[in-house]
């Protein structure tokens, strides 16, 4: 009879917790305990909805009062094991955990709960063990399975990982978290795309929320310029949700990194459809500018596009009043990408920085003189670290630095990365990191607020952020210095600093600053050492290796005609590009040359990117390195010369397309300097036919490049002449 009446007890506490009367349900279960405190259940539930209540003091009496009637109660060791693991309490939640083991070692939850424990106190090993034991009792059980395969997915155990979280999914198809893992885990190496979207299509079913965990993943993708696999996985999203706009975003630069730019504009398109008022979107849309293009006739009509949406922006700039618009997008700068098209972009470039200049509010520096004494010069950029544009600025900080006359001040766009030279700059001078998030405003008051005297943007164009910031006065004197080497266009810079032996002689003409032209060979490079390898290893294939060294997006379609040229005259000519790390721009030159270059397909090769040695070997044993047109080549033609490499070059009529002829002048060889195309296709035939020419190119070079190499007098010079700017 007693029990009949603590069963009723019991049963009316169950459902006085259902409708959320605690306090009844507690007084229901403490009467059926009273009534028969053989059965500890009743209290048990009580201490469980007390932890769910978060009141761990009040469960940790009712759970103690338990054992001092059933000492040896193994629910109640391990319902005291979870209370200690809630609070943090780990050493006593393992003591709780392995009493209840000691009781029965057949206690599959017993050892899952310990598998958690040691897993989350950093005992890989012996979790995995404890979670084995779990499963070999209690095969079935999706959660264990779930448990097992994470510890083998940190591990990166791939295949052991899949295996149970498999197998954890298929035991319980509804359950969101199971699938998501296992999308998760297809991520890992080897990757299998289909097999992860098709698991995050069953997560999102399940639980819609999760959308934004496949959000993250193609961010990741993203941000590590995997552009591929994030189009992937934001595609996905718009499966789901189709007016998911901050997706259309990244799906925009993502088409627009990979060369797809049609497909760009039809996303920004999409996206200025979802929020009409981010006109950002669509005056970048208006601007787009490819780095490849299918051909000649193509870039002239994305360049005349351009020239016209510009012409019609600035109509509209006098008419329209812009609201601020959340800047929520990597904008790319058409000043970076026109530098490549092979044309005189002056007024283009002017006309774009009057279109900013318009839309930009940036607070100015009152400051109109410089100091005569303790001058600061100020460097701001993206790429302070070692970069490809490291040389153009480095050897002047070394110079400055032991100059009591001069402050550095170095400002960070963002802290990207952390080496040697970003720590020989932070050692160097004041260090101010600009966080790309913060606005343009703010970025321009930090720099104002440091009474900058001299302030030098090292590659003016290649980040959207300096950039923008170079339409304000931020200190009496401004100057772009030649790490992107063509006019910013922008009237607010006051002097293009450039080096002399790569000008031509009209060459005041292509700016609209001031030409500063420094002497000598002002970079500052170090000479890269012997490579000990051999290019066995490559798979490069038999005959002429034509070499072209140079980021491919510096491939012009003009040049094909040349690459044609050369599968004519040399029937065993071998043309030999090396892509990108991320392999973004090895597609779509690849799909150009299916066009131009159809009939020696074959005979075309893009190797992957090679670690240093690799490289260096690469250069010494190609039969020709070529240099690229319109845009010739820096760091390229310095790893040349230091490996006695002839590079072979054709010099253009700007300063970008001239910087290894000029070296080469400086070095006093003109060998492999081409009057034109023609002559360029003859000294690659003598390169591979006269090897006493080439061996005799080859010790000239080596020793003509010594005196170019960490130039401390160029650097001198240079340094002295930009101390002594004045206000224009």
């Amino acid at each position: 009879m007693v029990h009949s009446e603590a069963h009723e007890f019991y049963q009316l506490g169950l459902s006085l917790a259902s409708q959320t009367q605690f306090a009844e349900a507690q007084a229901a279960w403490q009467e059926a305990w009273h009534l028969d405190p053989a059965t500890p259940q009743p209290l048990l539930d009580l201490a469980q909805m007390q932890e769910q209540q978060n009141d761990l003091t009040a469960a940790h009496q009712t759970l103690s009062e338990i054992l001092q009637l059933h000492p040896d109660h193994i629910p109640t060791h391990l319902a005291f094991g979870r209370l200690f693991h809630l609070s943090g309490q780990l050493e006593y939640a393992l003591q709780y955990y392995r009493s209840a083991l000691n009781l029965d070692p057949n206690q599959a939850e017993a050892w899952h709960q310990l598998g958690r424990l040691l897993q989350q106190i950093n005992r890989p090993l012996q979790a995995e063990d404890a979670f084995q034991h779990a499963l070999s009792l209690a095969p079935n059980q999706a959660l264990f399975h779930n448990s097992l395969g994470l510890i083998y997915f940190f591990q990166q155990k791939t295949s052991l990982a899949r295996e149970h979280l498999l197998q954890a999914n298929q035991l319980q198809p509804d359950h969101a978290p199971y699938a998501l893992n296992l999308a998760l885990s297809y991520l890992q190496e080897p990757l299998d795309l289909k097999a992860s979207l098709q698991a995050f299509d069953q997560a999102i079913l399940l639980q819609a929320d999760l959308l934004k965990e496949l959000y993250s993943v193609g961010e990741h993708f993203f941000q590590y310029r995997n552009y591929w696999l994030a189009s992937s996985f934001f595609a996905q999203i718009l499966k789901h949700d189709p007016g998911h706009f901050d997706t259309r975003l990244r799906l925009g630069v993502a088409a627009e990194m990979t060369g797809r730019h049609q497909v760009a504009l039809d996303h920004y398109q999409e996206a200025m459809r979802l929020e009409p008022d981010q006109w950002l979107i669509s005056l970048h849309a208006s601007l787009l500018q490819p780095l490849i293009y299918h051909s000649q006739a193509d870039l002239d009509s994305w360049r005349d596009r351009l020239r016209r949406n510009l012409i019609q922006l600035l109509v509209d700039s006098k008419e329209q009043n812009y609201q601020p618009s959340q800047h929520r997008m990597r904008l790319l700068s058409s000043a970076f990408n026109l530098a490549y098209q092979g044309h005189d972009n002056t007024y283009l470039l002017a006309g774009l920085s009057r279109l900013w200049s318009k839309l930009l509010i940036l607070p100015r520096s009152e400051r109109q003189t410089v100091r005569k004494q303790k001058k600061r010069i100020g460097i701001l950029s993206a790429f302070l670290f070692q970069h490809s544009i490291t040389g153009v600025y480095f050897g002047l900080v070394q110079q400055w630095q032991q100059r009591e006359d001069v402050e550095l001040y170095f400002f960070s766009i963002g802290q990207l990365k952390q080496d040697q030279i970003s720590q020989a700059l932070q050692a160097a001078g004041q260090w101010v990191v600009c966080p790309r998030h913060a606005s343009l405003t703010e970025i321009a008051q930090t720099v104002i607020d440091a009474e900058i005297d001299l302030l030098i943007y090292p590659e003016l164009g290649m980040d959207p952020i300096t950039y923008l910031l170079a339409h304000g006065r931020l200190a009496p004197v401004q100057a772009a210095l030649y790490g992107h080497p063509i006019t910013s266009g922008i009237g607010q810079i006051d002097y293009f600093l450039s080096a002399a032996c790569a000008e031509p002689a009209d060459a005041d003409s292509h700016y609209i600053e001031t030409l500063v032209r420094l002497p000598g060979v002002p970079f500052y490079f170090k000479p890269s050492s012997t490579p000990s390898g051999s290019t066995s290893e490559l798979n490069l294939p038999t005959g002429n290796i034509y070499l072209i060294a140079g980021t491919l997006f510096k491939v012009h379609p003009q040049q094909d005609l040349f690459f044609a040229q050369i599968f004519e005259t040399d029937p065993l000519a071998q043309l030999v590009f090396i892509k990108d790390k991320e392999e973004i721009w090895a597609p779509p030159l690849r799909a150009r040359f299916e066009e131009s270059l159809a009939p020696w397909l074959e005979r075309i090769h893009f190797i992957p990117w090679l670690a240093s040695e690799d490289y260096f070997a690469l250069l010494q044993q190609a039969d020709v390195v070529l240099d690229t047109f319109y845009f010739s080549s820096g760091n390229v033609a310095f790893q040349c010369f230091a490996q006695g490499t002839p590079i072979l070059t054709w010099p253009g009529p700007w300063m970008r397309s001239r910087t290894t002829a000029g070296i080469y002048q400086e070095m006093g060889i003109s060998d492999c300097i081409a009057r034109d195309p023609e002559h360029l296709l003859a000294l690659s035939q003598r390169l591979i036919s006269d090897s006493a020419w080439k061996q005799s190119l080859q010790t000239r070079i080596r020793q003509a490049a010594e005196p170019i190499f960490e130039s401390q007098q160029a650097c001198a010079q240079a340094a002295q002449i930009i101390t002594e700017l004045k206000p224009r």
